[in-house]
Formats: structure tokens, sequence, C-alpha cells
């Protein structure tokens, strides 16, 4: 070999070196996020051959030492990384069309995938039976930042960022954000890592299966974080993945089986008094257990048959007679300084210390509306009990539906800063006169609603207002049992002025008069004709003829009375 060709080659080999060099030196000053651009630039239609595999090792090496991840596990995060950072979700068949190759390929790094996804480094979603990948924000924040991607600590420092946290990956899973697997794991580590916590003692001191330890938590996030205190039935079972399963978890909350219902942690809901048994809510047990320290109210405002005192608006009424004087002694009962002092007392004769209290008389005559008054007057919120809008559904279960009533609403009672009012309106349905010999299970139900009714008011610890506009069918063992009995009369025409002039300030004295000597009307029918004239004022402005408009209002108020064919042969 000549000595010019020997120079060249000795020349070419001196390049050879120096560019391993500048290489060596490039790959060690490279990024992870400069080695990530590199992989997925070779990866472009390489249908993922050996050879690029071997091209791609130097710069898959420099995230897989940094990650302690292998090669292959490296590239194929690199490979969803550039997914994410178009913001897309990647399927395996995403990365198959990026690579050109078969889907059948990548299943042979199925099991590196499920190795990114168990050290975090890959979150997996399924959304309609299509599994997905994304890259989770602090992944991505460490490879920007070079540095080693470390599991982030689910420690918290008290129960609010306990349940917090625990909110986020139930929130992940609802959104299909979270695959029930990876969900589960996440919950699992939360509690490990929250050991010492004093509501994840409590929880674990329960003795109960993961699953529904999750449930019971998922309870404690909703009141204590958003004050929703009952939850349905499909904002459970959503919690678990295996259809066979929830229909199980969803029968045994149907019928009361369920676990954390034997436990009395979780029980129905009430609605009008019922229990609603698609409806669920932490008992008052597992509240002052898993919650203590949480300012828990009653959310009264999402309970149908509660109405806050506080809610109630001022309405002037107008009683006649003995009536203004029994609904006076009731106000001055019914304050609290002296509600306590006369319990105290009758306690001390072994006398009942219950209140009940019935108000009847005609239709429109201010029962309900006084009963509304007077726990606006001495701050008290009534537990309101329609029993006509409920009697269908006593059905079947009648006697524990109406022995419920009673119950929450002693349970209420202990609960509030003053004992509330439970009212019973229109209480025909119940308090009408037993049907004696009775035979039909329907007349058996009734009478059985009524012992209940009876006995509960026996052993009454509280304030029971009922309205009826029937009090000839009043039976009488609950004649006897009502303390307070308040008769409505329709107003006198005196009366009824006074009623015009409040509901219709505008009306002088003459015109009042002559509206009340006209029409005899009850409270309720005139506030209908005020309503009326309010509405058409309104619309079309206060105009003249004020007192013929409100005869016309009137005159429609009363129903014709047309005169009744006979029936028979001319």
């Amino acid at each position: 070999m000549s000595k010019r060709s020997n120079k060249k080659k000795q020349a070419a080999l001196r390049q050879k070196k120096k560019l391993r060099v500048e290489q060596k030196h490039a790959l060690e000053s490279m990024t992870m996020v400069e080695a990530i651009e590199k992989i997925v630039e070779m990866a472009d239609d390489s249908k993922l051959t050996e050879k690029f595999f071997q091209q791609a090792e130097p710069y898959a090496k420099i995230i897989a030492e940094k990650q302690e991840i292998t090669i292959k596990q490296a590239v194929l995060l690199s490979l969803f990384v550039e997914y994410e950072t178009s913001s897309r979700k990647a399927s395996i068949n995403d990365i198959a069309r990026f690579v050109d190759c078969r889907n059948i390929r990548l299943l042979k790094y199925k099991p590196d995938v499920e190795e990114l996804v168990k050290g975090h480094f890959l979150r997996r979603t399924c959304r309609f039976d299509e599994t997905h990948y994304y890259v989770p924000t602090n992944v991505i924040k460490a490879l920007v930042e070079n540095k080693k991607y470390e599991r982030e600590s689910y420690q918290c420092d008290d129960t609010t960022e306990f349940l917090k946290k625990f909110y986020s990956f139930t929130h992940l899973n609802h959104e299909d954000d979270l695959a029930y697997d990876l969900f589960y794991e996440e919950i699992k580590l939360l509690f490990h890592d929250n050991q010492e916590l004093d509501f994840v003692k409590k929880i674990k001191s329960l003795k109960l299966e993961f699953i529904d330890e999750v449930i019971l938590t998922h309870f404690c996030r909703h009141l204590a974080l958003h004050d929703t205190e009952a939850i349905p039935e499909d904002s459970i079972t959503f919690l678990i993945e295996d259809t066979f399963k929830s229909k199980e978890l969803s029968r045994s909350l149907k019928n009361g089986k369920y676990v954390l219902m034997k436990k009395k942690l979780i029980e129905y809901n009430y609605d009008d008094g019922f229990e609603d048994k698609d409806w669920f809510r932490l008992t008052e047990k597992a509240r002052k257990t898993l919650l203590k320290g949480f300012n828990l109210k009653m959310s009264k405002q999402g309970v149908r048959d509660f109405i806050l005192s506080k809610s109630i608006e001022e309405k002037k009424l107008f009683y006649e007679g003995e009536t203004i004087s029994q609904i006076g002694e009731l106000e001055g009962l019914l304050n609290e300084e002296n509600f306590k002092s006369i319990k105290e007392r009758m306690k001390a004769q072994k006398m009942r210390c219950g209140f009940a209290c019935i108000f009847y008389g005609s239709p429109g005559t201010g029962k309900t509306e006084t009963a509304l008054q007077l726990a606006r007057m001495t701050g008290r919120d009534i537990m309101q009990v329609n029993i006509s809008a409920v009697k269908s559904c006593w059905v079947g279960e009648s006697e524990k539906n109406i022995k419920a009533i009673f119950d929450r609403y002693r349970e209420q009672s202990k609960k509030a800063k003053l004992a509330p009012i439970l009212l019973f309106n229109e209480a025909d349905a119940v308090i009408g006169k037993r049907k004696e010999g009775a035979e039909r299970a329907v007349e058996k139900m009734e009478n059985s609603i009524q012992n209940i009714i009876l006995q509960e008011m026996e052993t009454l610890d509280g304030i029971m207002i009922a309205t009826t506009n029937l009090e000839q069918n009043l039976d009488k063992a609950f004649e006897r049992r009502f303390l307070y009995k308040v008769k409505f009369n329709k107003p006198s025409a005196s009366a009824r002025a006074n009623i015009w002039r409040s509901m219709i300030p505008a009306l002088s004295d003459n015109e009042s008069l002559a509206l009340a000597e006209k029409y005899d009307f009850s409270g309720g029918q005139i506030e209908n004709i005020a309503r009326h004239y309010a509405i058409d004022n309104v619309l079309h402005g206060d105009g003249e003829n004020r007192l013929e408009r409100l005869f016309n209002y009137s005159d429609s108020e009363r129903f014709e009375k047309k005169e009744q064919r006979k029936i028979g042969f001319v």
C-alpha cells in the first residue's frame, strides 16, 4: 500500500473517531426531549424493525437510564409523548399507523406498554370499549426538565385534602379517563400513603372490603366537600366495573341488605317523610364517626319535605273571635323559652310532652298559612307531610312508610336547635273514622295506619299540626289526642274587607267593604282574585274602573251553578 493511500486511510479513521467522539459528546449533552424528537423522526414509517431499534438505541438509552426503564419502553414512551404534545390520546392502532406496521406486530410490545402504565408513565383509558393511552402532565414535566419522574406522593395534610384527591380519581374514572383497574390501584395508593390520617384509620377500623371502603369514602366526599347529603343509586354503582357485581350491589341497596346499610353507615334518603329507595345518604352514626370536625348541617334546602322558617314570607292573616286568642296562645307556647319551660314542668308531672294541634274548617280559611306563619314567628322549620300526595305509596309498605315519617321527625328533632313542626297537611285521609269490622285489605291497611299514628301521637315529644277540611269525619280517638283544636271559620264581612285591603292596598274602605258584602269569599279566594288583578295590571296597566274589574274577576272566581236535569220519563 502506498504512503499516500495509507495517509488517506488514517485520516478517515481519525475522522470517524472524531465523529464518534462528537456523537458521544452530543449524546451525553442531549436532553430527553431532544432524544424523544430523534426517536420519533426515526420511527415514522419504520415498521419497528430490528434495524430501527438498533439506530434508535443510543437515543432511547438516554431516556431509559434516566427513567430506569427498558430501551423498548423508552421508544414506546417517546411515541406516546408525540401524541400527547398534539393533545391526543393514542391507541395501539394509532401507533401502528404512525410506524406503518400491522397491529399484530405491536401486540408483542403490550407487556412493555402495561409496565409503563404500572410505573405511572402512561394512563390507560377505556371509552366505548376502545383502549387509549396518554402521558400524564407530571411525566411530561419531568421529561421537559430532564429529570427522573418520581410518582407523586399522595400523602395529605388533612381529611379535606384526602377527599379532594379521592374525588380527582373518581372524576377521572367517571369521565372514562382512568380505567377501572388503574382507578382501584390509585385509590389503594391513596389509602397506603395516608395510613396515619385519622379518617383512613377510622375507615380501616370498620374491617370492610376494599370496594366498600371506596363507596363509603365516596359518600363522605359528597357530604364534606359538596354539601350533597343524598346521592342516587347510579352515583354509587358506577364505582364498580363488573356488570354482574354492579347489579348485585343495586339489588342489595334496594332491599337494604348492603353491608354498609347493615352496619348502619348509610341509609335510604327520605322524600315527603317516606323512604326513597333510589337515593341514599350517610347515617348520623357515620357522620359523627368519620366526619367529626366538619361543620356539617342537614341540607334541608335540598329536601322537599322541609320548609326552613327563614324562607317563609311574612303574611298578614285575619281571625275572628276565639280563633284569635287560640292562635295567640299557640304562638306563645311555641316560643322556645316557654316551650322548654312547659315541657320540663310536664315531664316533672309525668305528663306527655308532645303538642298535637288540629286546624279545621272550610278550604281557603288560612289553616296551612297559619302553620307557616307560626313557624316563621317562632323560628321553627317545618317537616311537611302531604298525605293526599303520598297515599298511593302506601300499598304494600304502608305501615313501614308511615312509621318512617315519625322516625324521620325524631331524627330531625335531635339535630335541630329548635324542635321543628311536623305538619300533616290535608290529613283527612288518615284521621277519619276507622272502619269497623274491616275485611278488605285496603280498609285493614287504613286502620293499621291510623293505629300507628295514634300510637305515635301518644309518645310524641315535639310539635304536630294537622289540617283538615272535614272535621265531622274526625275519629274520636284522634279528637282526644289533639291538645289544641282550632276552628277556622269563613271570615265575616268585616274580616273580608280587611283581607281585600291587605291584598290590594289601593282599595278604599268603601270599595273593600262593597266587595266583602257582595262576595262571601274565603281568604284563599280573595288572594286568587288579587293575583289575577296584579297580573292584569302588569300586562295592561292599572286602568280605570278598578272596582268594576274586581267585580268581574270575582264573578269569574265562582263556578256557575247549572240547573241539573232530572232523570226520568217525560
